[in-house]
């Protein structure tokens, strides 16, 4: 009991000193020179000095930053070894290896997922660090553990990018844990690549500041041509690269999901998604434009100061960045047609997914999604076993109206894999496809009303609905159903009826396994809703948190509507079902 109680002593020691060490490090990363007491000088000449200070004082930092991060280092050393005394008490080590697989899967390595819509990459701090921890104490739970630490991979359009893919997929104890690989598709437009005047146009457009046209004139003359020469030559590399993994990507990856049976998951996005574990001397949080690796601490601390003074970079563009060239030069877009043809491919391929996310930002055309018919055979065979499908377009950031042939596309492109009769979770959002303050009237969710679909998740946002339709496939599901509605237009039938049908299978008198479980239900939208004006809307739909927010059961703050739908807060008649009751609501 003494050792135990000892340990415990260090351990907390250990803690308060680490803590106290990263608080150092972020302030002197973070800390900033005192203005000057003549204010007039400070906002003229201000900016240059407050870089030239931040320059010298970081650069005398570097050897107060070494120390403290080797302390660091010794200081995990010791706390990971005196940790080791409360696993071995535990007896974990003598446990079955498929016991063990078990316990350690418990770690939550994806964090919550509250509306099946937002992936949530980060992965907590706290969660990483037992799992390192828990390698430390011995052979048998080092490899049970290792499993957990990278179960997903970034794939990007280089070269460097697959050579670490095959790194950590040859790893014998890390390898076998990767689940899903995060294709990033940033877009390197040709135009760009093929010019240096209209490569510096963009870059001028993106990153260049107005104080720094008006204060610093000969940086921006001398010091950015050099930086725009260099990043050109580094874009030209990327955009070959881009333009080489294209014709490649769907063999290797096909080649790669054979070799590890256990990836069945694939996740696409425009731009490098936030989190992850560093691993191998790569970090897949690191931007694909960076140009540098980073392989110790004390190298990621050095990188970031680097970068204070290195202001441009190689830019890669999201799909939504088709607008920055105006007049003569138009950037193309070409990834939206290379998702559909990549997804085809594998599915030819004898791929079978069971988890796909495709959540780039929002293009310029949509159209490409179309598929033929021998298209629509590989989907359903990549699709076969698919069990959660996440589709969104993306925030559309111009003032535009999508196209029916547009519409038709993705509605082609979706309607293979949104039918599957393995589907658990279905999210599907078409911000995209919205105009500014308006709905586009001429699209309905692919829904399949077969009964025996095991749906168990479904969130719909910007996502017109038609009231008795979508009231029959609720009725005709088996199990229960968790029901995300978010920003949704009745374009046929009303929300009045919609929510009596809702609060019917909503009933708790109902066997909890067929129970309609309601998570969000705001600003839905349609004539009905509208005339209602902002007030009475916020009377019942919780606009804002006013009056119509009340508490239900665990102290959750219900609207009114999902109040009624859900049996609480003995809200007993439709609050649409009379103008009284929206009256009754704005009386004081």
């Amino acid at each position: 009991m003494q050792t135990l109680d000892r340990d415990s002593a260090g351990l907390a020691a250990a803690h308060e000193e680490l803590v106290e060490i990263d608080r150092s490090l972020r302030l002197i990363l973070r800390g900033q020179p005192e203005p000057p007491k003549d204010e007039k000088a400070w906002a003229i000449h201000g900016t240059r000095l407050r870089r030239h200070n931040e320059r010298r004082r970081l650069k005398a930092q570097i050897p107060v930053i070494r120390d403290l991060i080797r302390r660091r280092q010794d200081l995990w050393a010791v706390y990971n070894d005196r940790a080791r005394p409360y696993l071995s008490h535990k007896g974990l080590p003598d446990l079955p290896r498929e016991v063990l697989g078990i316990i350690l899967s418990q770690y939550d390595t994806n964090g919550p997922d509250r509306d099946y819509t937002e992936p949530v990459p980060n992965r907590g701090r706290d969660i990483v660090q037992d799992i390192q921890s828990i390698r430390l104490s011995c052979r048998q739970l080092k490899e049970e553990a290792s499993r957990l630490l990278v179960p997903h991979v970034s794939i990007e359009m280089t070269t460097d990018s697959m050579e670490h893919l095959e790194k950590v997929i040859a790893h014998p104890f890390i390898g076998p844990g990767v689940k899903c690989l995060r294709l990033i598709l940033p877009y390197y437009p040709s135009e760009m690549a093929d010019s240096r005047v209209v490569f510096k146009q963009v870059q001028i457009r993106r990153q260049i500041r107005l104080w720094e046209r008006t204060y610093q004139p000969e940086y921006f003359v001398e010091d950015l041509q050099v930086k725009l020469d260099r990043a050109y030559a580094a874009y030209k590399e990327l955009h070959k690269q881009q333009e080489e993994m294209k014709q490649s990507l769907g063999e290797s990856l096909a080649q790669l999901i054979r070799r590890m049976p256990g990836i069945t998951q694939l996740e696409i996005y425009d731009e490098p998604v936030t989190g992850g574990l560093k691993i191998l001397g790569w970090n897949a949080s690191q931007s694909p434009t960076s140009g540098k690796k980073l392989n110790t601490s004390l190298d990621f601390y050095k990188d970031v100061m680097d970068n204070l003074t290195e202001r441009y970079t190689v830019p890669f563009l999201k799909w939504e960045d088709y607008d920055y060239l105006k007049g003569d030069h138009v950037l193309t877009m070409e990834d939206v047609g290379f998702v559909r043809k990549l997804l085809v491919y594998l599915g030819t391929a004898g791929i079978k997914l069971t988890r796909l996310l495709i959540k780039p930002s929002a293009p310029k055309d949509l159209s490409d999604f179309k598929r033929d018919d021998d298209e629509k055979t590989a989907l359903q065979a990549l699709a076969e076993n698919l069990q959660h499908f996440h589709f969104s377009t993306g925030i559309q950031k111009e003032n535009k109206l999508r196209s029916g042939k547009e519409l038709t596309a993705v509605s082609s492109f979706m309607s293979p894999l949104s039918r599957m009769p393995n589907l658990q979770a279905l999210a599907v959002d078409f911000e995209g496809m919205m105009k500014a303050r308006a709905r586009c009237t001429h699209y309905t969710p692919v829904l399949s009303q077969t009964p025996q679909r095991p749906l168990k998740k479904l969130a719909l946002h910007y996502v017109n609905i038609k009231g008795p339709t979508f009231g029959t496939f609720l009725a005709n599901l088996n199990s229960s159903l968790d029901l995300v509605i978010y920003k949704c237009k009745m374009v046929d039938g009303t929300w009045r009826e919609l929510m009596d049908t809702m609060k019917e299978l909503a009933d708790p008198a109902r066997p909890s396994g067929k129970r309609l479980r309601v998570l969000e239900f705001t600003f839905p939208s349609g004539a009905e809703v509208d005339s209602l004006g902002s007030k009475h809307f916020g009377h019942i739909f919780g606009w804002g948190g006013g009056s119509g927010r009340l508490t239900g059961n665990g102290e959750e703050r219900l609207s009114l509507a999902r109040a009624y739908v859900l049996h609480k807060c003995n809200v007993v008649e439709n609050p649409l079902s009379t103008p009284s009751i929206v009256q009754n609501l704005t009386s004081d």
